[in-house]
C-alpha cells in the first residue's frame, strides 16, 4: 500500500519521518493567514474542537492529521493536568509555556499561572490565542528564571527536556529546585528515548522492505526534538539535583503499547542491541507511533 505522506517527501530530511513532514506540512499551510493560523493553533491546544471549515482548505490527508492532532493534545494536555493534580490557588509556572495551553487549562481551574518562555514570537502568538489573557507572560531564559527563590508550589514543564542538551537539563532543573517551595512539586512531560528507538527501528525495516533509504529515516521531529531522554537518565538528572521521583505516568499517544515490558532490563538491552546492529529498519508510516510513553514525572524535593 503507497504511503499517503510520501508527498512530503522533501521536507523527510528535516522532520525524521513521513508523518511528521506531513504534520510540518499541515502547520505551514497556515502561515499565508493569520486568522487561519491562529484559529488551527487554538483548535489544537485551546478548545480541542476541529474547525470544519479546514475540510475544503486542506489535502484529504493534512485534514486527517489535523484531526488527529486535536484528539491527541486533548488527551495529552487532560493526562498532564491529571499528573498534576491542580489545587484552587496554587502559584504555578509554566516553564517553556510556548503557546501557553497548558498554563490556559490551570487558569481555568482556580491556580495563579506564569509562562515563560524564551521565544518572544509564541508569547506574541499566546496573546493573541488568548483574548482574556489571565497569565502574565515572561521571555527568559530558564537557566537564570527571573523568579524568586522558594515561590511556586508548582513547576510544570511540558514537551521542553527533549529540545535541550544534558547541561542546559541540568541548569534547568536547579533553577526549578530554587524557586519551588520545599513542599513544591514538578511535572516534567517529556518523550522517551526508548520509544522513539522502537519506532525507528521498526520503521526503518519497512524502508528496507520498499527498497528505500533507511538513513533518511531519523527519530520523529528529528530537527527540533535534538536530545531526548530515556526515564531512567531522566530520573538521575532530577535526582541529581535534588528531587525525588514520585510518579510516573504513561501516555501512549496514537497506539496504546503496554509500558511494562519496556521496563525490563532485558528488553532494553535487546532493543538497543537490535537497533546496533541491524541499525538501518524501518516500519510503513501508516504503522508509526506517536512518540511519546513512559512520559511524565511527578518529582518532588527532598525534604
Amino acid at each position: 500500500m503507497a504511503n499517503k505522506f510520501h508527498k512530503y517527501d522533501d521536507l523527510l530530511d528535516e522532520s525524521g519521518s513521513y508523518r511528521a513532514a506531513a504534520e510540518k506540512a499541515l502547520i505551514r499551510s497556515f502561515y499565508g493567514n493569520e486568522k487561519d493560523l491562529l484559529d488551527y493553533l487554538y483548535s489544537k491546544f485551546y478548545s480541542f474542537k476541529v474547525e470544519t471549515r479546514f475540510k475544503n482548505q486542506l489535502p484529504s490527508e493534512l485534514y486527517e492529521i489535523y484531526g488527529e492532532a486535536v484528539g491527541l493534545h486533548k488527551r495529552r494536555i487532560h493526562a498532564i493536568i491529571e499528573s498534576i493534580k491542580p489545587q484552587v490557588g496554587e502559584k504555578a509556572l509554566d516553564l517553556a509555556c510556548n503557546l501557553g495551553a497548558v498554563g490556559y487549562h490551570l487558569t481555568n481551574r482556580g491556580l495563579s499561572v506564569i509562562g515563560l518562555d524564551l521565544d518572544g514570537k509564541t508569547l506574541g502568538l499566546c496573546q493573541k490565542l488568548w483574548a482574556d489573557q489571565r497569565m502574565p507572560l515572561i521571555q527568559a531564559n530558564g537557566e537564570a528564571l527571573p523568579l524568586s527563590a522558594s515561590y511556586f508550589d508548582l513547576v510544570i514543564a511540558a514537551d521542553f527536556y527533549e529540545h535541550i542538551p544534558d547541561p542546559v537539563k541540568e541548569a534547568v532543573t536547579v533553577e526549578i529546585h530554587r524557586i519551588l517551595k520545599p513542599d513544591g512539586r514538578l511535572v516534567l512531560h517529556t518523550d522517551n528515548l526508548i520509544r522513539y528507538d522502537i519506532s525507528l527501528f521498526v520503521r526503518r525495516i519497512g524502508a528496507l522492505l520498499r527498497g528505500q533509504n533507511p538513513h533518511r529515516q531519523q527519530h520523529h521531529f528529528s530537527d527540533t526534538h535534538t536530545d531526548v531522554s530515556d526515564e531512567g537518565h531522566m530520573a538521575d538528572i532530577m535526582e541529581k539535583h535534588g528531587f525525588q521521583p514520585r510518579a510516573r505516568t504513561y501516555f501512549p499517544g496514537r497506539f496504546k503499547i503496554d509500558p511494562s515490558p519496556c521496563e525490563m532490563p532485558s528488553y532494553q538491552l535487546l532493543v538497543k542491541d537490535l537497533i546496533r546492529h541491524v541499525i538501518d529498519a524501518r516500519q510503513h508510516d501508516v504503522y508509526d507511533l506517536e512518540p511519546s510513553g513512559l512520559g511524565f514525572f511527578s518529582v518532588h524535593p527532598y525534604g
